[in-house]
């Protein structure tokens, strides 16, 4: 047995992975793997590590590594790699660089009890620690935390993290979501007294059309709540179902943008 296949074997089985094209391997795309592009169909189906080591066993030269999805698809995994490309993203970008954020969805973040979400402490710790890493930096940028659907659960979070916040942001992926989005901004802007940002929004299908039309749809009613701003996640479509790059939605997105501004 190949150490990869052993190795993705001892990861938590909680965790959605996906195997990793090698670097050079030609993608369905057609494309070239830059060496980070996961299997294709796991942005929408949840491998677990035994999945992912049996495919990688079975396909050794197409796939050199493991990826892990975080978030709600890992139990709110959360990886805290800020410190390792903060003072080259500084660097290079410093001048533009407009926007940090403290966390990602701290409302479904687990602790290292697979399974357990992290209690307030936790989170607390957690933010404050991302907190102080990026102002020993003395960015000019606008700080913020994300939170999804869970967030009216633990209400204490965003109220306590928007003390040093400049904004907050609030995460939109599924139909269901685009219809609670109004009533959870609601919320959210009034118990943070502050601005709130769509800072995910988008579909992972292979319809384009569906994509589309759901883009603008949600674009059209963030429009009309008044917020300024909201983030498409995903641009790059590599071996993506998420991504709009050269599929209608970038066409209609485009078409959008340029009738409202």
């Amino acid at each position: 047995m190949s150490l990869l296949p052993a190795f993705v074997r001892t990861l938590p089985s909680a965790w959605a992975t996906c195997p990793i094209y090698a670097k050079g391997v030609k993608l369905p795309s057609g494309k070239e793997a830059c060496g980070k592009s996961p299997l294709g169909k796991t942005h929408h189906e949840d491998w677990s590590p035994a999945e992912t080591a049996l495919h990688i066993e079975r396909n050794p030269e197409e796939f050199k590594a493991v990826g892990v999805f975080t978030g709600p698809r890992s139990n709110g995994l959360v990886i805290l790699d800020i410190d390792a490309n903060l003072t080259q993203l500084k660097k290079k970008w410093g001048k533009d660089l407009a926007y940090v954020q403290i966390l990602n969805e701290p409302d479904v973040a687990s602790s290292w009890d697979m399974g357990a979400l992290f209690s307030d402490d936790e989170a607390g710790s957690k933010f404050e620690e991302v907190y102080a890493l990026v102002e020993q930096h003395q960015l000019s940028a606008q700080y913020y935390t994300n939170f999804g659907i869970a967030f009216p659960a633990r209400t204490n979070l965003p109220i306590l993290f928007s003390e040093k916040l400049d904004f907050i942001g609030f995460d939109v992926f599924m139909e269901s979501f685009l219809s609670l989005s109004p009533r959870m901004v609601q919320l959210l802007q009034k118990i943070t007294k502050k601005e709130i940002v769509i800072s995910e929004f988008g579909m992972s299908t292979s319809d384009d059309t569906k994509q589309a039309d759901y883009l603008i749809r949600g674009l059209e009613l963030f429009k009309s709540m008044g917020l300024r701003g909201c983030w498409i996640v995903y641009w790059n479509s590599v071996d993506n179902v998420y991504g709009i790059r050269g599929r209608l939605a970038e066409q209609k997105v485009g078409e959008w943008i340029a009738q409202n501004t």
